[in-house]
């Protein structure tokens, strides 16, 4: 499990926090990963701070979908993903955040969430 931020973005690191086993009935795909998410930007879609976003790697998203970007080659996070044909916005699921614009080439798409898991714990606090 690594760390992506749902809020600022989060310096990037290939920093490993242990490993989680998921339902391959549920969760398709190979080489999938899995990311906690700090922050809460993205709460309105149903993801909160300190759950484990399950995430098939691509470089790629279609308009709309979340995905996991690394932006500027160092900074991590998780939004919605827009092309605009002269730049890409990422949005957040929270209207406190502002939507973030970056000229093409500055974010790349290392992953779409495809599912949410919350440990007892983090749902036990909400």
């Amino acid at each position: 499990i690594g760390r992506v931020a749902a809020g600022l973005p989060l310096y990037a690191q290939q920093e490993w926090d242990g490993e989680i086993v998921v339902d391959g009935r549920i969760y398709r795909g190979d080489n999938l990963f899995a990311l906690r998410v700090r922050g809460d930007s993205m709460r309105d879609a149903g993801i909160l701070d300190r759950d484990i976003a399950i995430c098939e790697p691509r470089q790629f998203a279609e308009n709309g979908e979340i995905v996991v970007a690394l932006l500027h080659n160092e900074e991590a996070t998780v939004k919605r993903f827009f092309y605009r044909g002269t730049h890409i916005e990422l949005h957040p699921a929270n209207e406190t955040f502002p939507v973030m614009r970056y000229r093409l080439g500055e974010v790349l798409v290392q992953g779409r969430v495809i599912g949410i898991q919350r440990g007892p714990e983090e749902m036990a606090k909400r």
